[in-house]
């Protein structure tokens, strides 16, 4: 396989930037957790707050390793609905309460963000070019020098 460019591995750095802050989010608001989860009426136990905290972190790191290290289309393509459910149910929870100006709000306008910049970075040419394999005139001169 090529080597990854550039975008591929910022579009990891940030999708680990965007995990980063969703923990440093929850331990800012660990005492909230229980009760916001209830009121958006999810989850009824502490427990299955936490299991929520799990998916939503060890789903964008699958999701980003398998994308940015083994050129899969597939995965790709479940990164991107996973960034648009979250971008859906963003939008649509900030229409249904408003924009409070709070820490957990602000962090995930900020991850959102992010995530929305990996998209981008994960659909420059340089990185269609890689996800379909196809390599420049330099690249193959290299394997033969």
């Amino acid at each position: 396989m090529t080597r990854r460019p550039a975008t591929i591995v910022w579009a990891e750095y940030l999708v680990l930037l965007g995990v980063l802050l969703r923990m440093i989010e929850i331990v800012l608001n660990v005492n909230n957790w229980g009760m916001r989860v209830v009121a958006d009426g999810g989850a009824t136990t502490p427990a299955m707050a936490y299991a929520l905290i799990v998916v939503m972190t060890a789903i964008p790191i699958a999701l980003a390793l398998w994308t940015t290290r083994s050129a899969s289309r597939v995965a790709l393509w479940l990164f991107v609905v996973w960034i648009a459910q979250l971008a859906i149910v963003f939008v649509a929870h900030r229409i249904g309460l408003g924009f409070p100006r709070t820490s957990g709000a602000l962090f995930s306008l900020a991850i959102l963000v992010i995530y929305l910049i990996v998209i981008l970075l994960l659909f420059t040419s340089a990185s269609r070019r890689w996800f379909r394999a196809e390599r420049t005139a330099e690249e193959i001169a290299r394997d033969f020098a």
